[in-house]
């Protein structure tokens, strides 16, 4: 009978030991197993468009179309249909997603629970499974967090990688200056023998049977080039390619010595790396123009414009680098922009203004834009219509000139007959 009453004892003082706490009491704290409410919502490939994966806490409906019309994928429909019902009156919701390179990666939730501060803690994890296949995704998770709208969320991240980031170990040049009949110039990634048959027609190029040298199964063709210009001394080269964290950087250089020498030579350079999915991105190419004194400058494509206008300016010369530029010396035309085409990579242009005149200029006249001890010089003849109008008109011509850092010499001439 002793031996009972112990033993109730013993079960009372279990029982009382273990109580819920008393949130009036000092010292009180929640257990780190407090429940927690919430939905997973969704998860997938096609998050947000962002360059790394980000936490994104969302506490009101605004917050959340933000979120959708910036960032999230335009062909994911599935993302804005679960999301359009959700009431943020009494939860929060948590979207977790961003860029991922790899051959396959996700996104899961491992738990969510209350800290003893009171703040709510997720804990997930993102699965990459990495080697030479690897492509972007955007993994995406969804959690509702429900009757927790003024809640401090904290999240803590777990990275689980299987494999290795494949590494770049440098390029081999299969063929240069390869003849084409096309002036567009091009820097291109080749996965396959179609898409480079595909381009050489497109292209019309030439003595192409170096790439029967590339075992597309384990290579890749990497190539630019140009057929715009048919005279001088160029060249243009694949200077370094890089890998950059998953992707790889390619940078090449143009160079001119001498426009003058009637070469007809291609511009191009064709290179095989180990096959990669590693993204490739291409920086703007590097421009070497030697202009000796008394050398002239590689122009093309001149286009007279006559704007009307109600006030009166003066003459000027202008080298500009960009469309922005140029149209804070000129207004825009249709004119110039339907019949000239500017490629900012490879020219700056030349804007010579005549000063307001009451007549249009009708025709023009280039006879040298050359290097001097100053800069570019040049002697420039405009020829005004006969007849003149009650109007006012300014006269703008444009000339391309192949990127240079040489600035415009004092002694460049403008004459109006």
């Amino acid at each position: 009978m002793k031996n009972y009453i112990y033993i109730l004892i013993s079960i009372s003082l279990l029982f009382t030991a273990c109580k819920e706490p008393n949130p009036i009491e000092p010292d009180t704290k929640v257990t780190i197993n407090d429940k927690v409410d919430y939905e997973v919502v969704d998860l997938g490939d096609y998050g947000l468009e962002l360059e790394s994966i980000n936490e994104n806490i969302i506490k009101s409906r605004s917050e959340l179309t933000t979120l959708i019309l910036n960032n999230v994928f335009t062909t994911n429909t599935r993302i804005a249909d679960k999301l359009k019902d959700i009431d943020f009156e009494n939860s929060t919701l948590v979207f977790i997603s961003g860029r991922s390179v790899a051959e396959f990666t996700n996104i899961t939730l491992d738990s969510i629970y209350l800290e003893s501060d009171g703040s709510v803690i997720v804990d997930y994890s993102v699965f990459r499974r990495i080697g030479i296949s690897g492509q972007a995704f955007y993994p995406y998770l969804i959690v509702l967090i429900k009757n927790r709208t003024n809640a401090n969320i904290r999240f803590n991240r777990r990275n689980i990688t299987e494999g290795e980031v494949p590494q770049f170990d440098g390029f081999e040049t299969i063929a240069t200056d390869i003849q084409v009949d096309a002036r567009r110039k091009w820097k291109t990634v080749f996965r396959s023998a179609d898409e480079f048959n595909n381009w050489a027609a497109e292209y019309r190029a030439k003595d192409t049977e170096f790439i029967s040298e590339v075992d597309f199964e384990k290579e890749i063709v990497i190539s630019v080039g140009t057929g715009r210009f048919t005279s001088g001394d160029f060249g243009y080269l694949i200077r370094d390619i890089k890998q950059q964290g998953n992707r790889l950087v390619v940078n090449s250089v143009f160079s001119v010595i001498n426009h003058a020498i009637d070469l007809n030579k291609p511009n191009n350079h064709f290179v095989k790396i180990k096959r990669t999915n590693l993204s490739i991105d291409f920086t703007p190419s590097f421009i070497i123009n030697i202009i000796n004194p008394n050398a002239g400058f590689y122009s093309e494509g001149p286009k007279l414009v006559n704007i009307q206008t109600d006030n009166e300016t003066k003459a000027s010369i202008n080298k500009l680098s960009s469309l922005a530029e140029l149209f804070s010396v000129m207004p825009p035309s249709d004119e110039l922009t339907t019949n000239a085409e500017i490629d900012f990579e490879f020219f700056d242009l030349l804007v010579i203004k005549a000063a307001t005149q009451n007549v249009r200029i009708a025709n023009y006249e280039i006879r040298y834009i050359k290097r001097d001890n100053l800069g570019i010089t040049g002697n420039v003849i405009l020829y005004p219509n006969i007849t003149g109008t009650s109007q006012k008109y300014d006269a703008y011509l444009v000339i391309k000139i192949l990127k240079t850092n040489i600035p415009i010499s004092n002694n460049f001439e403008v004459i109006v007959k």
